[in-house]
């Protein structure tokens, strides 16, 4: 009972001693970003990342088992069709500049020139983006195991 009271009492410090940002973060990308070893940019990074990817490991089985949850939706008719194509066709036109931006703009600020610290916030600003966009394209492989054709 004691120890589980004094690890409480250290999870709390602990949290104050973080920016908002990086308080929903895991426990071993907490440690990092407190401690900040060397490389703890990029080892916070590859972490916060690391974590998105096993939150989202349910849906990519659910996807490769041909398991689809959810609403149906009904594609047979041209213009459900349409509608549909028309929808994920724009999600899908979102995906090269939000790569591009990520990759040549915002990681590079994240993890910083050589030598020097970068913005720590952009992984765990990124964590905290809304439910819906995360896992998104795992999502949208399991949804599209859901239209009847």
């Amino acid at each position: 009972m004691l120890r589980g009271q004094e690890e409480g009492r250290l999870h709390r410090q602990r949290q104050l001693l973080l920016p908002y940002y990086a308080r929903d973060l895991g426990p071993a990308a907490q440690e990092l970003f407190l401690e900040r070893p060397k490389a703890w940019e990029y080892r916070l990074f590859s972490t916060v990342l690391a974590d998105e990817i096993a939150l989202q490991a349910s849906l990519l089985r659910d996807y490769e088992s041909g398991l689809s949850w959810g609403p149906r939706v009904d594609l047979q008719s041209p213009a459900a069709l349409a509608g549909w194509l028309k929808t994920h066709i724009g999600e899908a036109e979102q995906l090269g500049p939000n790569l591009s931006a990520l990759f040549n703009d915002l990681l590079p600020n994240a993890l910083g020139p050589p030598g020097s610290p970068g913005d720590a916030e952009l992984p765990g600003r990124s964590r905290a983006r809304s439910p819906d966009d995360k896992g998104a394209l795992i999502n949208k492989g399991v949804k599209s195991t859901g239209c009847l054709l």
